[in-house]
């Protein structure tokens, strides 16, 4: 039995809460890594079994843009989840450490490669699919369409995410991180654990966001509006 719309959402931010979390390593310890792990990929499997019905639509999808962006951005979430996945049985010694599999330096750097790529990608997801977000939102809570005045708070919320989102992700040396590139970025978790959940929630934000404006840009885009 598929759960409700508000369920479904939940799931798919605890997911993103581990994903998050999974990244301070240093600071859980491998052992609660590798669970928060496990969990992650079960919401995840859940995820795409509740949405099945969207791999059905792949062809009509499709047909415009916001469609073939979404079939594109999914596809690499995908494949990025499952060599996330793949590499995660490798490198596991708990979890998956009865396997006799040889983790090595190349392995846990494709699996760091994959989880900073992941966060990206995720928050793009989110962003490109916000308007279903919006519309659980009205229909639980019986919300009216914003006035001009929420409008223009959202657009300052905005702002601020991504002014918050750039400068973290400036902080992390998200760029070496993207290209696999040797980093000095080394976190203390003694003295700033906060901060590094806030900063990583600030980069998936800021992807959010950017997903999401993207997604009204696709939306007036004359081909969309001819469809």
């Amino acid at each position: 039995m598929t759960p409700r719309p508000s369920l479904r959402l939940v799931l798919d931010l605890t997911a993103a809460c581990l994903l998050v979390a999974s990244l301070a390593y240093w600071w859980l310890g491998n052992t609660a890594h590798e669970l928060f792990g496990t969990g992650l990929f079960l919401l995840m499997f859940a995820h795409n079994g509740f949405n099945r019905r969207w791999y059905g639509r792949l062809g009509r999808t499709g047909r415009e843009p916001r469609g073939k962006v979404t079939i594109a951005l999914n596809l690499t979430l995908m494949v990025t989840m499952i060599a996330l996945l793949i590499t995660s049985i490798v490198v596991s010694r708990v979890v998956f450490g009865f396997l006799p599999l040889d983790a090595g330096v190349t392995s846990r750097q494709l699996h760091l490669l994959a989880a900073y790529w992941e966060v990206l990608l995720v928050g793009l997801h989110i962003g490109l699919n916000w308007q279903i977000v919006i519309n659980i939102a009205r229909s639980r809570f019986d919300m009216v369409r914003p006035s001009s005045r929420w409008r223009a708070l959202a657009w300052v919320a905005v702002l601020c995410i991504t002014g918050t989102g750039l400068h973290s992700a400036y902080a992390m040396d998200l760029g070496a991180k993207l290209l696999n590139q040797t980093t000095l970025e080394m976190w203390d978790f003694n003295t700033a654990t906060p901060r590094f959940f806030l900063n990583w929630f600030s980069i998936l934000g800021m992807c959010a966001v950017m997903g999401h404006q993207g997604a009204k840009l696709l939306r007036r885009s004359p081909v969309h509006a001819k469809g």
